[in-house]
């Protein structure tokens, strides 16, 4: 049974930052449970925050990585010119839902061996009233 064809489906309006200036785009919101999933499309990547027992940020695209907030693990970032391992510790996940109004903080850190880098991820979606969609 296909349970992704009963969820309710509705449009989002999302404004992701990390060390680059804002960017807000369309997006979907998904309820899952006691959770939900926000997906949308920057360039050509593909972005998925998943949160429920976990929280997962996925990017599919030119750069492709999953981090899952849950736990330190290593991480394999691929890249047109190869790939990338680190060891990713999360530093802080911050989930906030007012309403129809959701934030994410996601602050993590990376480890190549060499250099370590802490970085951040905020996101802030707006879920569009009268956008259901089955």
């Amino acid at each position: 049974m296909d349970t992704d064809h009963y969820r309710s489906r509705r449009s989002a309006k999302i404004t992701i930052s990390s060390e680059l200036e804002p960017v807000e785009v369309k997006g979907e919101y998904t309820e899952d449970g006691d959770g939900f999933t926000l997906a949308f499309i920057i360039d050509e990547s593909k972005y998925v925050l998943t949160h429920g027992e976990r929280t997962v940020l996925a990017v599919n695209g030119l750069i492709s990585y999953t981090l899952d907030f849950s736990c330190t693990a290593d991480v394999k970032i691929t890249t047109p010119a190869g790939a990338l391992c680190y060891a990713f510790t999360p530093d802080s996940c911050s989930i906030g839902m007012d309403g129809d109004d959701i934030t994410a903080e996601l602050k993590y850190t990376l480890d190549d061996g060499e250099e370590v880098s802490s970085r951040s991820v905020n996101i802030h979606a707006i879920i569009e009233r009268g956008s259901h969609e089955n």
